[in-house]
């Protein structure tokens, strides 16, 4: 899966973010493995990775937020 996905997804929720299973969940995506080291890699400065509310499970959880 193209990272440029992850990103669109990311930056049509903003400022909200997503935790992993729920972008996951919201993306075409065919082997698990490898979009959790994709999303892992996600390093860009406009990539933030913290413990908060996923927008989609409201869990408290690690988030990936796009912004």
């Amino acid at each position: 899966m193209p990272h440029f996905q992850v990103a669109e997804l990311l930056s049509q929720i903003a400022p909200d973010a997503l935790c992993e299973e729920c972008i996951i969940d919201r993306t075409p995506i065919l082997v698990r493995p490898k979009v959790k080291d994709m999303l892992r890699a996600l390093k860009a400065p406009q990539f933030e990775r913290l413990t908060g509310e996923c927008a989609a499970c409201t869990q408290t959880k690690e988030v990936i937020r796009y912004g």
